[in-house]
């Protein structure tokens, strides 16, 4: 946002597109996923943010308490630090953006909100949104010292070098005052349990 206030409408500045990996767009800590991804142990069981695992109301004082400190003297609504809460104005100039998120994470309504804001306001954000994916999913590995890469965080670097070169991109896709989700796109993930064989199934009418 800072760079984007500084050029203004310089046509010697041009950004061709960006991109962003869990972005913490609203340093607040006040959207609503703050709330709803609680981590729960038990039944539920790796449900919610692994990163961020105290109750709700905690989880948003940890962040504020993070960014006060990254914040310095500004207010943490700056817009130069949470771009949420920026100048319409700036918002409908960003150039192609692609936003990658975590399901669980709880800085996912950031992203949400943002992208729709963005959408709104005529400017070509898109939001991918990879389920059950933690905070920088995209770095980790399979788990247990795996040496293979977390299969979902692939898929996420494919997704995002396509965008980055070219080879895909995003587009508008309602404008004006809106509440509809706009570019925003769920990748559900397949990497889970192997299929099993109607011999494993205990019940009498399989």
């Amino acid at each position: 946002m800072e760079h984007l206030r500084s050029i203004g409408d310089d046509p010697g500045v041009e950004v061709e597109r960006a991109l962003t990996f869990s972005c913490w767009l609203d340093l607040t800590s006040s959207t609503p996923t703050f709330f709803t991804r609680k981590w729960c142990t038990g039944d539920c069981d790796g449900m919610g943010d692994p990163d961020n695992k105290n109750s709700p109301g905690w989880v948003m004082i940890k962040g504020q308490c993070a960014a006060l400190e990254y914040a310095g003297s500004r207010p943490l609504n700056d817009p130069l630090i949470s771009p949420l809460h920026a100048d319409h104005s700036l918002i409908s100039k960003l150039p192609p953006l692609m936003m990658l998120i975590g399901g669980t994470e709880i800085i996912l309504s950031d992203n949400i909100e943002f992208g729709q804001l963005a959408q709104g306001l005529g400017a070509p954000v898109q939001v991918e949104v990879f389920a059950d994916m933690w905070h920088d999913f995209e770095q980790e590995s399979e788990g247990c010292h795996s040496a293979s890469p977390l299969a979902e965080g692939q898929e996420a670097l494919r997704v995002a070098g396509e965008f980055l070169s070219g080879n895909s991109s995003v587009r508008v896709v309602s404008v004006g005052e809106t509440t509809q989700p706009g570019a925003i796109r769920w990748h559900y993930s397949h990497n889970m349990w192997p299929p099993i064989g109607r011999e494993e199934c205990k019940c009498a009418d399989c």
